[in-house]
């Protein structure tokens, strides 16, 4: 027995940037009520929602692989990560999603193939109710530490950091985010309060004195309130940050990259500073764990004090044009894309109907 139902969801070029994109994950998120599970009714027939499932043609024939944060079976919540393989600047991409198939009863999803080979560490973050470190390529899932509790996210769920409890997660030991060349690390961060005089950290990386590794931070009100690439190689540190300064109490898609020159900060997608980096290599290689919500090297009064969610790392810089593409998929209000469901796939014997709003 194939699927029941099956919608097309269609991207918009316009919200793709500069350059068309490769092997991009995709969110698709919503609350849809032909979405929950039959109990509730919906049209859904896994009580887990394992009959939704993605594919790159009506037919449903061609899988694509994808990734389930959210799935909510008494309101068709949903929250889904979905590896496009060919997202264009100047075309729209049509995929599609299928669900109502009583056949289907295992997780067909497949988190670890969603993200390309240069992500080393993809963290949602739990569902908003439970707060999780996990991380989605599968290598350095993180362990909670002194309590940090769950809260609503950017994306479905994220983590709420309070400073003077010293809250934070550790990211392990394994060398692949340990990175001392090009990379970028993501974030969607919302402060409690900007601090006066301290550095906020974000995901951070870097030793105490000499210091050497990498950190996305928020500067104190004192240095603007900006947010900073800072990069360190045998005790000389360097920084990109500047041009927006942040407000407590509303999220922010932070982004910073380093190529092996230069640094570069944006904040919902806008280029905010871009800094030359003399050093050969700007990165030293650190042998510390790498944390979200702290400075595995320094003061302990540099805590995160606010919400995080959507953490991810990479060994390479990724372009503007992804960054776009990101911000403009993830942001309140997305039209990234376009959905049209049918009321009922073409079956032997049955009249097919249009694709619907």
């Amino acid at each position: 027995m194939g699927f029941s139902y099956v919608a097309r969801i269609v991207t918009d070029p316009s919200q793709v940037g500069a350059s068309s994109l490769t092997d991009f994950p995709m969110l698709v998120s919503g609350t849809y009520h032909w979405l929950a599970s039959s109990t509730y009714g919906g049209q859904v027939t896994n009580a887990n929602g394992y009959d939704i499932g993605f594919f790159e043609d009506e037919a449903c024939t061609l899988t694509m692989a994808w990734e389930v944060e959210r799935y909510v079976a008494r309101t068709g919540e949903v929250a889904f990560w979905v590896k496009v393989p060919n997202l264009y600047n100047n075309v729209p991409v049509t995929i599609y999603m299928a669900w109502g198939n009583p056949s289907v009863t295992t997780d067909q999803s497949t988190p670890t193939s969603v993200w390309d080979s240069n992500y080393k560490a993809v963290y949602h973050l739990g569902d908003g109710t439970t707060l999780s470190g996990a991380d989605s390529v599968g290598v350095n899932n993180g362990t909670l530490t002194n309590t940090p509790t769950a809260t609503t996210g950017q994306v479905a769920g994220g983590g709420l950091f309070a400073a003077a409890s010293s809250q934070y997660i550790d990211l392990g030991a394994d060398t692949s985010i340990r990175i001392a060349g090009a990379i970028t690390i993501e974030a969607w961060v919302k402060q409690t309060t900007l601090d006066a005089s301290l550095y906020r950290r974000i995901v951070s990386n870097l030793t105490g004195s000499p210091y050497n590794g990498w950190e996305l931070i928020i500067a104190p009100t004192s240095a603007s309130g900006i947010p900073r690439l800072q990069v360190a190689t045998a005790g000389t540190l360097r920084n990109a940050g500047g041009g927006v300064v942040l407000v407590a109490g509303t999220w922010y898609h932070l982004v910073a990259t380093y190529n092996g020159t230069t640094g570069t900060i944006y904040v919902n997608a806008s280029t905010v500073s871009s800094s030359t980096f003399t050093a050969a290599s700007a990165i030293g290689s650190s042998s510390l764990n790498p944390r979200i919500g702290s400075w595995p090297g320094g003061a302990a009064n540099n805590y995160q004090n606010g919400a995080i969610d959507e953490v991810r790392i990479s060994n390479t810089a990724r372009s503007a044009g992804y960054v776009t593409a990101s911000y403009n998929n993830q942001k309140a209000g997305s039209t990234f894309y376009t959905l049209q469901r049918k009321a009922r796939r073409l079956n032997a014997g049955l009249r097919p109907h249009p694709f619907q709003p």
